[in-house]
């Protein structure tokens, strides 16, 4: 048996002695309890806002360490020891404490000792045990939410002998992790050779499993939490040991267990013993580990999904906490979370931390007659945190919580941008979801109508984020728009208005002028002018500084539609909805609304000594080749301006009739787009460059 094993093994008997529960020689009988590794008990200080729902006894389960499961007005989840045979049970309650129900009571035979949380699946419940079932290392089960069909999905891989010499996973431990007809688990142990622990998958009707892949302490070992899958095929994870410095590792492994990547090697000053599951918030994740940090009392940090970046962001102390554990539930732009150990009188607290690392705040210390020692994660449901505490209780067996957030709304996501939408020429309102939205509530747009804003939609916060106000009107003056969210607590404050962009364009002699009014809401980097034949055919033919907002296009084609775009300096919205706009234009800025110059009646007949002009290769490393014909001889000036609007190239030449070829090096320039200029006495015509530099 590897040292690692035997020592947790060790560690995990002096726990079950503090615990003072009756296991009897379970450190002799059973080598893999490694998820009890944690549990403490206290005390600790109480707030109006935290309530002790539901006391076990033992005999209606004991020690829950599984994160509740919200669903149709109560709370499902599973407690490790008590029920009918001690095994165990799955219960369920409403979510004010009442209506207790004892569902299913753990067998040896069938699995026992449940130590991951439930997940409801196509109106099933599934989740796992540690130990038991038909080969005594554990099983995965299912059973309705009304507390029949218990299915154990026992034999889903072969036999495993006494001392772990066989290929297949046992002591599946973390959440179930669904994905269309399979659930991945994580299981502690097994695996060849090293008995380091696997990822696994079977489907929900216990069929077709499916060892993915096997940790050998190099790359892993022990992993204690559950799995996260991202991009539709990747999953990561994290091990409580193995890993470069035996501290444990994050890791990601594609579902056909493919492209294994040792993401991070936690190294014990900056975190170890990492459990849970990971948190994603856009291209971040977000852990903690149970030990290590600077006062070896574990930590909170991130990392990019690509490995990059990982951040301590806190320590914590003893004082604020200790031995955190479980995964993040992220709210806005905070974290929350709970410690086993530390606090007021080390009972373990409820945190919570922005995703900066900034503004730590014990929330909530446990005091041990209301609950101690939570080891599961928070679940939110409305205004409220519900969860478990192990230890303390009424009968020390561990209790259900909540904790109220005091009901204060303060999901308050920012409006990315409003746009116009040049497929219809109506205003479009553009949020990111930056802020992580609950399940449950809308989002709310609010539109000036001249005597204040008023409400033009409501839509539910997990549908798309964009609205396409068909009852605006933004050829007709710019349009305000603000933006609140709705949830159990009410409604947030409005956020920060932004005023869509307004067209004016007038004719001028061989030339149309156009003006508009600043955008509102962000200083555009730039303004980017599109003209073309059509709204939604339109091209970007010239740019000009933020502080300018008027443009004259001379000698442009009859009958032309423009739009303005100002460029947003903070990029796209992230993540967005918005489809491309215009060809080659980006969701990078907000659009005016589209003007049609046919409406323009004073302009003169517009000449063109130029019948054609071709630009090739386009884009290019700098050398371009220009192809026109004059339609008679004279100067023929060429002008090459950046999207700040300055002057970059300009040459003036003499030419002849006809058909004219030459080359012009633009290889000093940075790469970007810039406007080609051609100009004679009586035309000019533009194109857009694209420079890509060389390679």
């Amino acid at each position: 048996m590897p040292n690692w094993q035997i020592n947790i093994i060790c560690y995990i008997c002096d726990i079950l002695i503090f615990f003072k529960k009756q296991f009897y020689n379970l450190c002799m009988k059973n080598k893999y309890v490694l998820l009890l590794g944690f549990f403490f008990m206290g005390m600790g200080e109480v707030f109006a806002q935290y309530t002790d729902l539901f006391n076990f006894n033992g005999v209606n389960g004991a020690l829950p360490v599984c994160q509740l499961v919200q669903a149709g007005g109560r709370l499902y989840g599973t407690a490790f020891q008590g029920g009918g045979n001690d095994s165990g049970c799955i219960f369920s309650i409403d979510i004010n404490g009442a209506g207790y129900v004892d569902m299913h009571d753990f067998t040896m035979p069938t699995g026992a000792w449940p130590i991951g949380s439930l997940v409801i699946e196509g109106g099933k419940l599934y989740g796992t045990t540690f130990i038991g079932g038909e080969y005594g290392v554990g099983s995965v089960f299912s059973i309705d939410t009304n507390g029949s069909d218990f299915t154990s999905l026992n034999g889903l891989w072969g036999g495993y002998d006494s001392i772990f010499t066989q290929n297949d996973c046992g002591f599946p431990e973390g959440d179930v992790l669904p994905s269309g007809r399979k659930l991945f688990i994580l299981a502690s142990g097994g695996g060849s050779p090293a008995d380091g622990g696997c990822v696994f998958s079977v489907d929900t009707n216990g069929i077709d499993y499916h060892n993915i892949f096997d940790f050998d302490t190099a790359n892993g070992a022990a992993p204690l939490g559950s799995l996260t899958l991202l991009s539709g095929d990747v999953l990561y994870g994290m091990t409580s040991l193995g890993g470069a410095h035996d501290s444990g590792c994050i890791f990601s492994v594609d579902t056909n267990g493919t492209g294994y990547r040792d993401l991070h090697d936690f190294n014990g000053p900056k975190g170890a013993v990492p459990n849970g599951s990971l948190t994603q918030i856009g291209g971040v994740l977000y852990g903690v580990t149970s030990k290590g940090g600077a006062n070896h009392q574990g930590c909170i940090f991130s990392i990019d999904t690509n490995g990059n970046n990982y951040r301590d962001l806190f320590d914590f102390n003893g004082t604020d906490g200790a031995n955190p554990n479980g995964s993040l539930t992220s709210v806005a732009n905070t974290l929350y979370g709970v410690t086993v150990e530390g606090g007021t009188v080390n009972s373990g607290v409820i945190f919570s931390i922005d995703t900066n690392g900034s503004n730590y705040r014990d929330m909530y210390s446990f005091n041990g007659t209301t609950g101690a020692a939570p080891y599961s994660s928070l679940t939110l449901a409305g205004s409220k945190f519900y969860g478990t505490a192990v230890a303390g209780g009424a009968n020390d067996s561990g209790v259900v919580f909540s904790y109220g957030l005091g009901c204060s709304n303060s999901f308050n996501e920012p409006i990315c941008m409003v746009t116009i939408d040049t497929a219809n020429n109506k205003a479009e309102v553009i949020w990111g979801r930056t802020n992580s939205p609950p399940g449950a509530g809308t989002y709310n747009v609010f539109r000036n109508s001249g005597s204040g804003f008023s409400l033009v939609n409501a839509q539910a916060v997990n549908v798309l984020s964009q609205y396409i106000d068909l009852g605006s009107n933004p050829s007709a003056g710019p349009v305000s728009y603000k933006l609140s969210t709705t949830d159990s607590c009410g409604e947030s404050s409005l956020s920060a208005i932004h005023t869509t962009i307004y067209l004016t364009t007038s004719a001028g002699i061989n030339a149309f002028v156009l003006n508009w009014t600043a955008y509102v809401g962000f200083t555009p980097s730039v303004y980017r002018i599109f003209r073309g034949p059509a709204l939604n055919a339109m091209v970007q033919i010239d740019s000009v500084p933020s502080s300018i907002l008027t443009f004259t296009d001379s000698f442009p084609p009859l009958g032309s539609f423009y739009a303005i775009e100002a460029v947003n300096p903070s990029g796209n919205c992230i993540p967005t909805t918005h489809k491309p706009r215009n060809g080659s234009a980006l969701l990078s800025g907000s659009f005016s609304n589209g003007f049609n110059t046919r409406t323009l009646t004073a302009i003169q007949t517009i000449g063109s000594n130029v019948s054609k002009l071709n630009v090739y290769p386009n884009p290019s490393n700098g050398i371009i080749t220009l192809n026109y014909s004059l339609n008679s001889g004279g100067n023929v000036a060429t002008t090459i301006v950046n999207e700040l609007g300055q002057i970059v190239y300009n040459n003036t030449k003499q030419r002849s009739s006809g058909n004219v070829t030459e080359q012009l090096n633009l290889e000093n320039l940075t790469p970007g787009i810039y406007s080609l200029r051609m100009q004679t006495d009586n035309s000019i015509m533009v194109r857009k460059v694209v420079i890509m530099g060389n390679r």
